[in-house]
């Protein structure tokens, strides 16, 4: 039975879904586990008992190192690991470096969020750079880098039918129309 105020550090992925008032169904990866193909989780179960809302469950597990993504009302999924992703965005107070671990998704939230003054931003892409990470700059105000080589997050026509839906959005013209 996993206990969500203790997580073993071997566990890597945690997804959690609220089924009725008190059940929720937790299903577990151990570090190592493949983002693209999860497969079948390390063990679940069914724990009853559970009034506490998504909201403070996920707290807990945030708590311990895990980056949550709320999936809907009724579903969580949290992640820890090794980080395949770094943002360095540049936002009003400063430069902020968020991370994100192995298996993040577009909507993850970052692991971390630490304001640097230039001069560290600027060494940790240097760093970046040098150890083998792909960068990106989007105009200075967002570098991106990943861990080897970057991977698609959407495929070329869930692009182009995003690109259609929202003809207008700020961070599209931002990125692509210039």
């Amino acid at each position: 039975m996993i206990n969500l105020k203790d997580i073993q550090p071997d566990i890597a992925r945690i997804d959690i879904e609220r089924v009725g008032e008190t059940t929720i169904f937790v299903r577990v990866w151990k570090v190592g586990f493949n983002p693209s193909d999860a497969g079948s989780p390390a063990f679940e179960d069914m724990l009853d008992g559970q009034a506490e809302s998504m909201s403070g469950l996920c707290s807990i597990v945030e708590a311990q190192g895990f980056s949550i993504t709320m999936n809907g009302s009724k579903k969580a999924r949290a992640l820890r690991g090794p980080v395949t992703r770094i943002d360095f965005v540049k936002q009003v107070d400063g430069w902020h470096i968020k991370k994100y671990p192995r298996g993040w998704r577009a909507s993850t939230k970052p692991m971390s969020d630490v304001i640097k003054s230039d001069e560290e931003i600027n060494a940790a892409i240097a760093w970046c750079r040098t150890n083998g990470w792909s960068i990106r700059d989007f105009r200075g105000e967002i570098i991106r880098a990943w861990k080897g080589n970057p991977v698609p997050v959407h495929t070329a026509e869930t692009t182009r039918r995003l690109r259609e839906k929202y003809p207008n959005d700020r961070l599209h013209n931002f990125l692509f129309d210039g």
